[in-house]
């Protein structure tokens, strides 16, 4: 995509060098123009060797070299040419592009910003800035400087191509219409395709598959042409189109985009065998992290693990140590979870959701206040209810005035939330029980609570806390509605179930109090061969991972 200027800015170098000397970079010149590279690459040794501190020479020889493949030898010619002639606009362009080329994207930026900096209006500058952005997933950040290349130079078909296509990934429809409407290009796929989507967007036409079908023939025969329409088709999740084209590429990114697309399809072992050939091909974390999330997926956590554990080897992102630390999770496999987390929350201190999951891997291990100081670093990091949950679960256990804070602050942000009264009026009854305070009224939180529980038709937590308050406060009848409304929302819970029998025994109604409390005994057995199993399953878990 980096384009390299060929302009006339080469033409007056000739002149700037000493008259024996200027025919033989003309024949240099005519060479470069006429493609005989070779040619041109003699001279260009020779009159480098003669007056090494031209400019124009290195630039000259610096283009050769690029467009004979060989970049990292023009990349030296290139730095010198800028070294000799740092105001040359040209140059300094064309060694961003070289750069581009090279996978230096950031040292590419630099040259292209002061370009722009000395002529903002420069369309090479602003196209290949705008390119850098665009690749990277930056669309907002890339538009004005493709709308600058297009201004500049309207007729170009790239610059055109390049933002309507960023106007559509931006969903501007109408945007990316007018620059379609005047680029008219019905020989290039890439710009019938586009047109197509983009007319769909605007609900005008649908002929995508008709598009699609006239491109079928050349998708085998110009690789160009699926590299175009490869990530249009992609980003519009139209993966069942999609995976044709992927199949012909036998390339290690074709492959594992064909994987995602066969996944988002549904058609998991197909995924499979294209995640594993890709790996064959060339070993990437997101491959093994693709994989394991399709062996999570399809019951193999043993094997699944391992792929995560080597994704977060090879690249030790907060994505793919969460994955780990994650699956671990999963399957209560709570110190080697802990363990992977606290080593990515050093890494990535900024990541609400690893401190979320090692809040969660220290609850395993019953550590609730050590969990609720993790809960509380990620509630300060982002807000999210999730996090406020989970703290919640740690507080039944250890109760704090810096969490009852986070729960005083969050329904001071969002009072008519329910669940934000809930975790207010249960973190005020728990310190209240802790402290030996008046449990009474609470301030008003309880009322409310029920008032926002009623207009929400209830929920199980608000209820289980309202009945345990109202047994507390010996208002039997409440509590006796209170639990049976959680009872029928969650009948397999056995606290509020064992709750319900004692506040039926209160007032009197033994039958039903006897039924409720043989209902509890079940449960409570059922529940602890559950867990019984579940630990087991995950005693076999670290088993078969420690084997060698």
């Amino acid at each position: 995509m980096a384009a390299i200027l060929l302009g006339a800015a080469l033409a007056p170098a000739a002149a700037q060098l000493p008259a024996e000397a200027a025919e033989d970079f003309r024949t240099a010149l005519d060479h470069f123009h006429a493609s005989r590279y070779g040619p041109a690459l003699e001279l260009l040794d020779s009159l480098e060797s003669r007056f090494p501190s031209s400019a124009d020479v290195h630039h000259l020889h610096a283009i050769v070299l690029d467009l004979s493949g060989r970049p990292e030898d023009a990349n030296r010619q290139f730095a010198r040419a800028v070294q000799l002639s740092p105001d040359s606009i040209d140059i300094r362009s064309n060694y961003g592009a070289n750069l581009m080329r090279l996978g230096r994207d950031e040292d590419a930026a630099a040259q292209f910003r002061e370009v722009l900096q000395r002529y903002p209006g420069h369309a090479t500058a602003n196209f290949n800035l705008g390119a850098i952005h665009f690749q990277r997933g930056e669309f907002e950040q890339a538009l004005p400087f493709l709308q600058a290349a297009y201004e500049s130079q309207p007729d170009l078909y790239e610059n055109g191509y390049q933002l309507a296509l960023c106007r559509f990934l931006l969903e501007d429809f109408a945007g990316a219409d007018r620059v379609l409407g005047r680029l008219q290009a019905p020989e290039r796929a890439e710009f019938l395709l586009l047109a197509a989507l983009n007319e769909q967007a605007l609900g005008r036409s649908d002929r995508v598959a008709s598009v699609l079908d006239e491109l079928r023939p050349l998708w085998r025969e110009q690789p160009e042409v699926r590299a175009h329409i490869l990530p249009l088709l992609l980003h519009r999740r139209l993966y069942r189109e999609a995976a044709p084209l992927l199949e012909v590429d036998d390339t290690a990114e074709a492959r594992l985009a064909l994987a995602r697309a066969r996944l988002a399809l549904g058609q998991h072992q197909q995924a499979l065998a294209a995640a594993r050939r890709s790996l064959e091909l060339e070993e990437r974390a997101e491959t093994h992290a693709l994989l394991g999330d399709l062996l999570e997926s399809l019951d193999q956590p043993v094997e699944a693990v391992r792929h995560y554990q080597r994704a977060a080897e090879l690249d030790p992102s907060e994505e793919h140590l969460f994955s780990l630390g994650y699956e671990f999770l999963s399957h209560w496999n709570w110190e080697t979870a802990e363990q992977v987390l606290e080593g990515a929350v050093r890494l990535h201190p900024g990541s609400w959701r690893l401190w979320l999951g090692l809040g969660a891997a220290r609850l395993g291990t019953n550590r609730s206040e050590e969990a609720a100081a993790a809960f509380l670093e990620a509630i300060r990091i982002s807000p999210q209810p999730m996090a406020y949950n989970l703290l919640a679960v740690a507080f039944e256990q250890v109760p704090s005035r810096e969490a009852l804070e986070a729960f005083e602050a969050f329904h001071e942000a969002r009072p008519g939330d329910p669940r934000a009264a809930y975790y207010r009026t249960m973190a005020r009854f728990r310190i209240a029980q802790l402290e030996g305070g008046v449990i009474g009224d609470l301030g008003g939180a309880t009322r409310h609570l029920a008032e926002v529980a009623d207009g929400q038709g209830g929920f199980f937590e608000a209820d289980a806390l309202l009945g345990e308050i109202y047994s507390a406060t010996l208002q039997w009848p409440r509590a006796v509605e209170s639990l049976r409304r959680a009872a029928r929302s969650r009948p397999e819970d056995v606290q509020a179930r064992y709750r319900l029998g004692l506040a039926l025994q209160r007032i009197g109604r033994s039958e039903e109090a006897r039924e409720e409390l043989e209902t509890y005994r079940r449960l409570k057995a059922e529940q602890d061969q559950s867990v019984s199993e579940r630990m087991a399953a995950t005693k076999q878990f670290v088993i078969e991972l420690k084997k060698p």
